[in-house]
């Protein structure tokens, strides 16, 4: 899988860290794995791009492993998860080559679209619209992200009629359509 794909969270990398298999001489080179606590729980995600980055990688589309899910999953800890993604984007960016250099916008931009998609599920407002704006901040085109996901929630089928919806409801009431988008997710509850 190309560095450039993995780097900006194109698609999905790895599903699980147990599942990972290395060499032995590629984990040598790449430095074994990184154990810092503020590296959980995207320690698997900064070792795969490190060797990805020195040896071809294979992913398999089919289960290897079960994973289990329960209320202490790391991945469940989005916070944590922002945190330390960004110590490893500034890991990764402060040693990058030129080439690699010009993905840190894109980068973080599709990070913050992942994190304000947790936040949103985790119906957590706040940090989902921080995430929503920096998102935009690094990448202004993600509005076009934003702008499907909402017509989605609408059902609307056309652009044309998904960027009308978002005009009404921005030009009438500018929390309304973030309203009926997290009315949508909680059912129709009052938000």
């Amino acid at each position: 899988m190309p560095l450039s794909k993995i780097l900006a969270f194109e698609q999905p990398i790895i599903c699980s860290g147990s599942a990972i298999t290395v060499k032995r001489d590629v984990f040598i080179k790449a430095g074994g794995f990184d154990e810092r606590k503020e590296l959980h729980p995207s320690e698997d995600w900064e070792f795969y791009y490190r060797v990805s980055s020195l040896s071809k990688t294979v992913c398999i589309q089919e289960p290897l492993v079960n994973y289990r899910n329960h209320g202490r999953n790391g991945h469940l800890k989005i916070r944590n998860m922002e945190r330390a993604m960004k110590l490893v984007y500034k890991k990764i960016f402060s040693t990058a080559s030129p080439e690699i250099y010009e993905l840190k916008s894109k980068s973080y931009g599709n990070l913050y679209v992942n994190l304000s998609g947790s936040y949103f599920h985790a119906r957590k407002t706040i940090p989902f619209f921080r995430s929503f704006f920096k998102s935009l901040w690094y990448n202004p085109l993600k509005i076009m992200y934003f702008f499907s996901r909402a017509a989605g929630f609408a059902k609307i089928k056309s652009w044309g009629m998904a960027f009308l919806y978002l005009f009404r409801s921005f030009s009438s009431s500018p929390g309304f359509f973030f309203r009926e988008c997290f009315r949508k997710i909680i059912g129709n509850k009052k938000c």
